[in-house]
């Protein structure tokens, strides 16, 4: 009888020692950028210029970061025009996805989204943007994945090829692979 009241009480001492402590927190992120009244984007500011309030009380802002994203020109326009005292700041680049309706747009159409998607690669992407490409047709396929590869992302626009029904499957096959070898050629010819 006594080992189990022994037992009991080495239980109660455990659970005692183990009390589990529960801490809650919330992070709110909120993204802010400020226009002046002629609506030219404010710069440089700092987080003792802000003042966060929550159901009309004052809140602490723990964390505060400057964050540019743009293409390359904006960059480079950004770079000329910025004071060399942000240069810390954290460029983080945008995220996009390109959703091509292959199934139902017209070659020509195709054409030239094929060439305005070229057109961005090469003078709209930020070094730091993360890009995907994908089609209702899956023909992209591996390549539909995001990244910042300019090469990964020209491969991606060149499987994509115009849907033409009426075609039979063989005679499609054969148009799209004599395709690809030009688009393989004008690539590397470039």
């Amino acid at each position: 009888m006594q080992s189990s009241a022994q037992a009991q009480n080495k239980t109660e001492k455990q659970q005692q020692d183990d009390e589990v402590v529960r801490v809650n927190t919330e992070l709110v992120q909120t993204d802010v950028m400020v226009f002046d009244k002629q609506g030219h984007f404010v710069d440089a500011l700092k987080p003792e210029q802000f003042a966060l309030k929550v159901d009309g009380k004052p809140q602490p802002i723990s964390f505060f970061e400057r964050v540019t994203a743009g293409s390359t020109s904006l960059e480079a326009g950004r770079a000329k025009t910025t004071p060399s005292s942000t240069t810390g700041s954290i460029v983080r680049g945008r995220t996009m996805i390109f959703f091509i309706d292959d199934f139902h747009l017209e070659p020509s159409s195709l054409v030239s989204t094929r060439k305005s998607l070229l057109r961005f690669i090469e003078n709209g992407m930020g070094a730091n943007d993360q890009v995907a490409i994908t089609s209702v047709s899956g023909q992209i396929g591996f390549l539909q994945q995001f990244t910042n590869d300019k090469s990964v992302l020209r491969a991606a626009v060149a499987r994509l090829l115009p849907e033409t029904w009426s075609w039979s499957a063989h005679a499609r096959l054969q148009w799209k692979l004599r395709l690809q070898q030009t688009l393989l050629f004008q690539c590397l010819k470039d």
